[in-house]
């Protein structure tokens, strides 16, 4: 796999794997906060959601290790393979293997679910 398909499908995966969040919490209040993150000066980050509650933003780091095999065989072509499931077996042909791991890093904002009203305000019914 060249550099750039591996940019490329790490990027794609990162943000369908934040559309398929926002789906699954569409029950809650939480959400991926892609926009409108601002601290206004405090060290506490926030955003607002379409109702325009105020949000707590957390970031989530993320520090993923995604190993390479590349193969070279004596049959045409060979090629770099991204392993995400380990098997074992073999065609019995001659060949050279080398496995690499790389490293992606990369932070997420994540608006916390809002408190109940009866939690924001104590002893109000």
């Amino acid at each position: 796999m060249d550099l750039k398909d591996f940019v490329k499908e790490t990027l794609v995966q990162i943000v369908k794997g934040i559309d398929e969040a926002n789906e699954e919490l569409k029950s809650s209040t939480a959400f991926m906060a892609s926009s409108n993150v601002s601290s206004g000066g405090s060290p506490w980050k926030y955003t607002k959601d379409k109702d325009g509650s105020y949000h707590y933003v957390t970031d989530v780091d993320f520090d993923v290790a995604v190993d390479v095999k590349e193969t070279k065989t004596s049959e045409k072509g060979g090629g770099v393979e991204v392993l995400s499931i380990v098997s074992f077996g073999g065609k019995g042909e001659k060949g050279k293997e080398s496995n690499s791991t790389h490293r992606v890093k990369f932070v997420l904002p994540l608006a916390l679910p809002t408190e109940p009203e009866e939690k924001k305000y104590p002893g109000r019914r």
